[in-house]
């Protein structure tokens, strides 16, 4: 049998409660008062999918027909969240797009590879990262912190206050900063003091409607 949203569970918890104690089960008119749900289609829509995961049966042409079957369901756990500000867009080779007002995205805690780390988040805009596997609405997760190994992803900002986002590759004196695409985009070459990081990539989300 199929596992059940909290919402499910509740609805079949109240039926074989209700079934328990009455001897007969709720009528459609019932459920929909007891959840405060907004129209009976609603309730036929919940009794259809727990029968459909095998844990009702009904009998469409009798009133309070409604029958539990032997399993017990399992609920499905909801992820503890965790809430970041998404502060910008980002397109390949090109100063990150800020927002003029910070947004809030909650993604999965377990999405977050530190749990101790801060983190916000920069959604990706247009297909000029296809190349490294970044689509068109993507959310670039970044742990906040100032230093970066070689070859980690880090979001920096330079003197005049644009903001970027470049692989890292410490050489000698320089830094070479390339670009996450290969579209052409040529790479920086700047003296650490010349830049400062504000984060390093942490995960990348993609978001399926």
């Amino acid at each position: 049998m199929r596992t059940l949203t909290p919402k499910q569970k509740a609805i079949y918890d109240f039926i074989s409660e209700y079934i328990e104690k009455k001897q007969y089960a709720p009528s459609f008119r019932e459920i929909c008062s007891h959840f405060e749900l907004n129209s009976l289609g609603a309730v036929h829509k919940y009794i259809a999918t727990l029968e459909k995961k095998g844990y009702l049966q009904k009998d469409k042409y009798c009133s309070r027909s409604i029958a539990l079957c032997q399993e017990k369901p399992e609920i499905v756990s909801t992820p503890e969240m965790l809430d970041v500000p998404l502060v910008g867009l980002l397109t390949a080779g090109r100063p990150i797009e800020t927002f003029p007002q910070t947004e809030q995205l909650s993604i999965p805690k377990n999405l977050a590879p530190d749990k101790e780390q801060t983190y916000y988040a920069l959604r990706i805009w247009g297909n000029s990262l296809q190349s490294v596997f970044m689509s068109d609405g993507d959310i670039l997760l970044i742990s906040v912190r100032s230093y970066a190994a070689p070859g980690e992803v880090i979001v920096a900002t330079m003197e005049d206050g644009a903001s970027f986002v470049r692989t890292y590759f410490p050489e000698g004196k320089y830094v070479r900063l390339e670009c996450q695409s290969d579209n052409g985009v040529p790479p920086l070459f700047l003296e650490p003091d010349e830049f400062q990081i504000l984060g390093v990539a942490a995960s990348l989300i993609r978001i399926y409607d």
